[in-house]
């Protein structure tokens, strides 16, 4: 049996001798594990395919013990992303949480993947490097998407959600647009510093409040992230 979409590589890791172990997001599929046979022989054919972030169309062969890549082409590579650090530390921290966060089987409709090729397109949007608190609310903004595709982002609509004790009514408006709208149109939206703390603040709460089920062992690093 193979499996055939177009994936994210949210991770590569040695596997045995001279293979790699991938872990990719695909639009279809979602989470999948593949290994890539003589992946760390530096005249490996796919090498340059396999690169953390790089979107290939893959074709996967289900075995019994592990499945195995049997066909990979590239589709984009984030070099531009390499470009700028800001966007590189979105997409990466990004593509390490829905690592940890999701699980085999779980698609999501596609969703998580748009999301993710979202942020990986925002190098190409910027043309010069984000502020921090910009990179902290672009990140936060991701991670928001992330927790609806996954079912876990709370209502903000509601006057009576608890995290309106401790933050702005700007904070919540700038989140509700962040939620609603594409993440490159936050790389020009306006607001004082403080606004963007705080609504970063709120999404670092809803990670931390949210029930997953398993502890996301990169959690301390995104939390700090979004201070």
């Amino acid at each position: 049996m193979y499996l055939r979409d177009t994936a994210i590589v949210l991770k590569s890791e040695p596997f045995r001798e001279h293979d790699v172990r991938l872990t990719l997001f695909g639009r279809r599929y979602g989470k999948m594990s593949a290994v890539a046979r003589a992946g760390q022989k530096l005249n490996a054919k796919s090498i340059g395919h396999l690169e953390p972030l790089s979107e290939i169309e893959v074709m996967i062969a289900v075995g019994s013990a592990f499945d195995k890549l049997a066909v990979a082409r590239l589709v984009r590579q984030p070099e531009k992303l390499r470009e700028s650090l800001s966007a590189l530390s979105i997409a990466g921290a990004l593509a390490a949480m829905i690592a940890e966060l999701t699980h085999p089987g779980e698609t999501e409709d596609g969703r998580l993947f748009d999301v993710l090729s979202e942020a990986m397109s925002l190098a190409e949007a910027c043309s010069t490097e984000p502020s921090v608190d910009r990179a902290r609310i672009l990140l936060a903004a991701a991670a928001l998407k992330m927790l609806d595709a996954l079912g876990y982002a709370p209502e903000l609509e509601s006057t009576h959600y608890s995290l309106l004790t401790t933050h702005s009514s700007q904070a919540f408006r700038l989140l509700r647009f962040a939620r609603a709208r594409p993440l490159i149109e936050l790389l020009h939206i306006t607001a004082e510093q403080k606004i963007f703390r705080e609504a970063s603040e709120m999404v670092r709460e809803m990670m931390q409040q949210a029930p997953f089920r398993k502890e996301p062992h990169g959690m301390k690093t995104v939390g700090e992230m979004l201070k």
